[in-house]
C-alpha cells in the first residue's frame, strides 16, 4: 500500500482455522511493524480470511487508506482513517480499530475462499463449492453474475485489469472464464457490469496431461494462478 512503501500482513490461523482477527502494517523501508490493527464491526471483534487492494494497482497510490476484506460470509471494505477524517479511534495503545466502511455480512452458505479486483474496483470471489461470483464496484450485497461450480473448491482467483478474463485455481485444474457478453441492446459488457444470465459462456479447463499428472504425484497441487496484469 501507499506507493508500495507499506505492506499489510495477516497471520491467518485462529483456533486451527484460516482466519485472522488482527492485521499488521509493515514499513517496507525500515522493515518494522508500525501498527497492529483490529477487525471490528458494531463493537464486536470479527475475523478475516483474506485482504486485497481496492483496485488492481491501487497499491501504487501514496494516499490509499482503504482495502477490501473477505471472510467465509463477509465481503467488505476497511478504512484506516477515522470516520471524521482526522485520526483513528484507538482501542488500545497498540491496536487501533479499522473502520468498516461498507460491505455485507451474508447470513450463511457463501463459503468465500479468495478474491481479487479489476482496475475499476469490481470484485471477483471464489467459493468452497467452486462458484465464482462477480460483484460490481458499486455493490457488495448481490453478485451481478455467478458462474456455477465444477465440483472443486476455488483456492485462488485472479482477474485481468479490464475485467474481461477471470482465472480460478483448484487443487487439480485451472478455470479460465471470459466475462464478455452482448446484452439485449447489442452492447458488449462484462459480467461485472451486467447480468449475464443464460449468456454465460462455457469455462475453459486447464489440466495436466495424464502422464504429467502421474509424474507430479497425488500430493502435487496447483497454487495461485495469476495473470501478468
Amino acid at each position: 500500500m501507499r506507493a508500495e512503501t507499506n505492506m499489510m500482513l495477516m497471520s491467518p490461523m485462529n483456533s486451527g482455522k484460516p482466519h485472522a482477527s488482527k492485521l499488521h502494517q509493515l514499513d517496507i523501508e525500515t522493515g518494522k511493524i508500525v501498527t497492529e490493527w483490529k477487525f471490528e464491526k458494531d463493537g464486536a471483534d470479527i475475523t478475516m480470511r483474506d485482504i486485497t487492494n481496492d483496485t488492481k494497482g491501487s497499491q501504487l497510490d501514496p494516499s490509499e487508506s482503504t482495502f477490501l476484506g473477505l471472510d467465509d460470509n463477509r465481503l467488505c471494505q476497511w478504512d484506516m482513517r477515522d470516520r471524521k477524517g482526522i485520526v483513528q479511534n484507538i482501542a488500545t495503545a497498540s491496536s487501533p480499530v479499522l473502520h468498516w466502511n461498507q460491505g455485507h455480512q451474508f447470513s450463511r452458505g457463501t463459503n468465500f475462499q479468495c478474491f481479487a479486483t479489476t482496475g475499476d474496483g469490481s470484485i471477483v470471489v471464489g467459493s468452497l463449492d467452486g462458484k465464482i461470483r462477480l460483484y460490481s464496484k458499486t455493490s457488495m450485497r448481490m453478485a451481478k453474475t455467478a458462474f456455477p461450480g465444477l465440483g472443486s473448491p476455488i483456492t485462488s482467483v485472479d482477474v485481468t485489469f479490464d475485467g474481461k478474463w477471470v482465472l480460478g485455481t483448484t487443487d487439480t485444474y485451472l478455470v479460465l472464464i471470459c466475462t464478455l457478453f452482448t446484452d439485449k441492446d447489442g452492447k458488449t459488457k462484462t459480467g461485472f457490469g451486467g447480468r449475464m444470465g443464460n449468456r454465460i459462456g462455457a469455462p475453459r479447463l486447464l489440466k495436466l496431461t495424464p502422464l504429467d499428472s502421474h509424474l507430479a504425484g497425488t500430493t502435487n497441487k496447483f497454487h495461485g494462478g495469476h495473470f501478468s496484469w
